[in-house]
């Protein structure tokens, strides 16, 4: 979705900037077990690539991971 708002609006000085991570230690995620970023590392994160013009910004290990997955054998993913 994100990539086709991005090609959607390519030309209109718009960034679209896809924000990715694992898990952020939220309300919504209160009840998850597991490793979670600070909602405010993401926000920090997510400024920094808007004042780079980065069109993607990889938060934590596991956005990294699905990533570098993303661009093999999707069985990895589901092991």
């Amino acid at each position: 979705m994100t990539n086709g708002v991005r090609v959607e609006l390519a030309g209109r000085n718009v960034l679209i900037q896809g924000v990715h991570l694992g898990g952020a230690d939220t309300d919504m995620m209160a009840g998850i077990d597991g490793p979670k970023i600070d909602p405010a590392e993401v926000v920090k994160a997510s400024l920094a690539g808007v004042e780079s013009g980065l069109i993607e910004v990889l938060v934590d290990d596991p956005a990294r991971f699905v990533k570098t997955a993303l661009g093999g054998d999707a069985a990895q993913l589901y092991r």
